[in-house]
């Protein structure tokens, strides 16, 4: 995950700022995403698109419905699915700052992070958090402390 790549349904600043128009987006226009992202982001963390649809609280044959019309999550699942993206994003961007991003695949290692249960969390895995914005944040909050050292 690059510094210019971007969630499914969101621009880069870059892409941006690179622009002579500025674009119009909507709120609505930032949650926009296809239900069959949800397959290869999966694969990505290392997990099957049953158990991300799990983790996400999506209903597993609503997401298979909508893969199958090619149509779009709905604005809670596709905030939710942008949370995860994001956190994967997040954990690229640690390690271009903090460590040697060569080889390193931010998606496969946040799935398996995901899956380990966490001290800070009592024990708990984060990917048991991962149903709610504010799960995601707490997930967010927990490896922006690791990184800063003040991982409890």
């Amino acid at each position: 995950m690059g510094t210019e790549r971007t969630a499914p349904g969101r621009t880069s600043a870059m892409a941006i700022a690179a622009s002579a128009a500025t674009p119009d987006f909507t709120e609505e226009a930032h949650h926009q995403v296809y239900a069959k992202e949800i397959v290869p982001f999966a694969k990505k963390l290392g997990l099957s698109k049953k158990r991300l649809c799990e983790l996400l609280g999506f209903p597993r044959s609503t997401v298979d419905r909508q893969i199958a019309a090619n149509r779009l999550l709905s604005p809670d699942h596709a905030e939710r699915f942008l949370g995860v993206w994001e956190l994967a994003e997040l954990v690229a961007q640690m390690v271009n700052e903090s460590g040697n991003p060569e080889g390193f695949d931010a998606a496969a290692w946040l799935g398996d992070w995901l899956r380990r249960p966490q001290p800070a969390l009592g024990g708990i895995p984060p990917a048991d958090y991962l149903y709610t914005q504010g799960g995601i944040g707490i997930v967010r909050d927990l490896l922006l402390r690791a990184q800063s050292g003040a991982y409890t």
